[in-house]
């Protein structure tokens, strides 16, 4: 990992979407997996240097991150103290990676599904209850990225997420509301 040499493109990916305005979002980054505690310093550098009127949310993958409670905790604080959300990844096969421990008022939840197994609904209705809890608690707002193999499938997941929300008085979607199932075109779409 290399922070030093990331400022340049920090500065233009800042500039690029400024043109969202208001729209501009949480921005996510994902660390590769090689990023491990062994790199705190200077991810804690690149966080430092990062611009505070883009939102931020990190994913750690990397297994040691989530073996030592103190060295988590660090991280946690170091997040808190920046204003860096840190994502909470379910992956059915990583447990480790799912703790429940927010860094900001808002939460990020990356979901890997499995390809519409029971226990992905099992594991919806479970954040469905947190959030729905941590929203009681002053939550201001909540992403959670699905996502599987079969993409055509994640709206399955989303429909069963937002009715489970809804049924403790959560909802998420106000005006839109998206086809109960994803149906590709015939042909591929064009501009022109």
């Amino acid at each position: 990992m290399k922070p030093e040499g990331a400022d340049d493109e920090m500065e233009a990916f800042v500039r690029a979407t400024e043109a969202l305005g208001d729209r501009r979002g949480l921005t996510w980054f994902a660390l590769p997996p090689f990023v491990a505690p062994d790199h705190y310093d200077r991810l804690l550098a690149f966080l430092e240097r990062w611009a505070p009127e883009v939102p931020l949310a990190v994913e750690v993958r990397e297994e040691r991150w989530f073996r030592s409670r103190a060295g988590f905790a660090d991280l946690c604080g170091a997040l808190e103290e920046l204003g860096v959300t840190l994502i909470l990844t379910d992956t059915a096969g990583r447990r480790d990676c799912a703790h429940v421990r927010l860094t900001t008022r808002t939460a990020f939840v990356r979901f890997v599904a499995n390809a519409l197994h029971p226990s992905d609904f099992t594991r919806l209705d479970e954040w469905a209850d947190r959030l729905a809890r941590w929203a009681d608690g002053g939550l201001e707002r909540a992403y959670v990225f699905l996502h599987q193999r079969d993409e055509a499938e994640t709206v399955d997941l989303a429909d069963h997420l937002e009715r489970r929300l809804a049924e403790r008085g959560r909802p998420v979607l106000a005006p839109w509301r998206a086809r109960t199932r994803y149906e590709p075109p015939g042909r591929q779409l064009g501009l022109f």
